[in-house]
């Protein structure tokens, strides 16, 4: 059994803080103020400067997490996965990536968020400002697929580590194309150098 990264912890208790926030069926009543709260936070520094957002930290905390040690842009990017997995209640247990989802379409049907406007978030969530574009072209591309199950642990994990080979996923994911993990680096530069010959 592999032991759990920090990542992993915070993903974790990021999970878990924000089904916190909603009513549960043993009668928790959840927190209607912190999520209003931050839906109607219009930029990361606000959601930042929220007092949900610093529970969310003091609960990582409590589990592990080095809060200290976040930079400042690690600080940003969990502040942009809470800002958007807060406009949406349930699903963290979906098959679906958020990219396929936005990408989905049956047969000779448009894709749920189209091809343009996905270019733009990839666009705003590789320019890797402030937040706040990506925070903005988020939430439209979610209201485009709010009734739709989606993995929350995995788009949470996503806006966290935005990395190349993420932003790659993403793109794959949203065009339904299947792709083979690589089973190491020397395999990748194998593979390209037998694509070109």
């Amino acid at each position: 059994m592999s032991e759990e990264t920090p990542s992993d912890i915070l993903i974790k208790a990021t999970l878990s803080w924000w089904r916190a926030l909603y009513p549960a069926a043993t009668g928790y009543r959840g927190d209607a103020g912190a999520r209003a709260e931050l839906r109607r936070a219009g930029t990361i520094m606000e959601v930042v400067m929220l007092p949900a957002f610093h529970d969310l930290l003091h609960s990582a905390k409590r589990k592990g997490v080095a809060v200290g040690r976040l930079g400042d842009a690690r600080i940003r990017r969990l502040a942009l996965a809470v800002a958007v997995i807060c406009e949406r209640r349930d699903g963290d247990a979906g098959p679906k990536s958020f990219a396929r989802v936005l990408g989905s379409a049956a047969e000779g049907e448009r894709p749920a968020l189209s091809p343009l406007r996905f270019q733009s978030l990839m666009a705003a969530l590789s320019r890797g400002g402030d937040g706040d574009e990506e925070l903005s072209a988020l939430r439209r591309a979610l209201a485009v697929v709010k009734d739709v199950d989606f993995n929350v642990a995995g788009l949470v994990r996503d806006l966290i580590d935005f990395t190349e080979a993420r932003r790659i996923r993403w793109t794959f994911d949203y065009y339904g194309t299947t792709r083979e993990p690589a089973e190491s680096a020397g395999d990748d530069a194998h593979s390209e150098t037998e694509e070109t010959v």
